[in-house]
């Protein structure tokens, strides 16, 4: 893993992050905060790419919780997750004080991979905001939700 990340504000910005591998979950960033506390905490990534990255488990790229998301000019492409979240794992307890939000723009999600939910993206209480017309999700795959996902219904 590359970063672990507890309860603080991070932006990451140009950067190229490939072929990294986790014998667990998310290999490049896990980022989490408490979900007791009353602090607003943020993640930025601005014009990064993130390839060929694996996790046994969950969040093939990265894995998020109880964090505030920001994602702009990014590429996610050929990230791999054995069960979901081929790029991103977005998890915001139900017992967090704070209301997630995740927000993407302008970003590509290109062949990215997980058996069960989320080909790109897995999410639970709160959907990230992926509306901006300039997103691309192309060949992304995932039993549930090739692209995004949360739980199977």
């Amino acid at each position: 893993m590359i970063f672990d990340i507890a309860s603080a504000m991070v932006t990451i910005e140009k950067s190229n992050i490939n072929e990294i591998h986790s014998e667990y979950s998310s290999p490049v960033i896990y980022m989490y905060n408490d979900p007791a506390s009353t602090s607003s905490i943020l993640l930025t990534l601005i014009d990064s790419e993130f390839k060929d990255n694996s996790a046994v488990t969950i969040g093939g790229a990265i894995e998020i919780i109880n964090t505030n998301v920001s994602i702009r000019g990014c590429l996610f492409e050929n990230n791999q997750a054995g069960t979901q979240g081929g790029a991103l794992y977005l998890s915001c307890e139900d017992s967090s004080k704070l209301i997630c939000q995740y927000n993407i723009s302008s970003t590509s999600f290109i062949n990215n991979s997980a058996p069960e939910n989320g080909g790109a993206i897995k999410y639970d209480f709160y959907a990230p905001n992926i509306s901006d017309p300039s997103n691309i999700f192309t060949d992304n795959s995932a039993k549930y939700g090739p692209d995004s996902a949360s739980y199977p219904a």
